[in-house]
């Protein structure tokens, strides 16, 4: 009996270690593509203003049930495709903070983790 609870224990201990805290950054990025991005022709896109194209994929995420901390971006040339086929990168990487416990959502997405 002893040994049953030992075990047990031992079992719920290493999965609430396995448990993201809610206040820990959850980081997953997007290649952004020409026009084959998940979001594109779901919300009116501004693509003037960085803070209308960040509020549009936090708005999609937040549709998908996904709780958005922040969207960022960075340009990275080495994903960068100099062609104009929807799927082609742009080299802007999308950088999101999302909540704890969506990992399947995310990658569903096309997002990723590094």
């Amino acid at each position: 009996m002893l040994k049953h609870y030992v075990i047990y224990m031992v079992a719920i201990s290493i999965f609430l270690g396995a448990c993201c805290d809610k206040d820990e950054s959850n980081i997953y990025y997007f290649n952004e593509t020409g026009c084959a991005n998940p979001w594109d022709g779901q919300f009116a896109p501004d693509s003037f203003s960085t803070a209308g194209y960040q509020q549009q994929i936090q708005q999609f995420l937040e549709s998908e049930g996904i709780e958005v901390r922040s969207v960022n971006f960075e340009i990275d040339s080495s994903v960068m495709m100099v062609c104009y086929a929807c799927h082609c990168t742009t080299g802007k990487v999308i950088i999101a903070d999302v909540e704890c416990g969506r990992h399947n959502t995310l990658i569903e997405l096309g997002f990723f983790k590094e």
